[in-house]
């Protein structure tokens, strides 16, 4: 199950880049910053479980970072 966990976190993360470097969603934007907290989620749950620390820690940032993007999209003049 922590193999199908990390694959999905790494197929989010790829997607998001891939969508963004295609031009077809833009980082500002909701569904980027949803792909990344899922991946980083993923990621973080699946490392966690290896003790794998340091690439957890990674991946709760990288997690908390797309947690703050959304807030500031639907918080306009808060993100401050």
């Amino acid at each position: 199950m922590n193999t199908i966990i990390a694959w999905t976190g790494a197929i989010f993360f790829l997607t998001a880049y891939a969508l963004l470097t295609l031009k077809k969603i833009r980082a500002d934007r909701a569904p980027y910053q949803l792909l990344n907290v899922l991946g980083g989620l993923c990621l973080a749950i699946s490392t966690f479980s290896r003790e794998d620390y340091a690439s957890f820690f990674l991946n709760a940032a990288w997690m908390c970072i797309g947690l703050w993007g959304l807030y500031s999209q639907s918080h306009p003049g808060k993100s401050s």
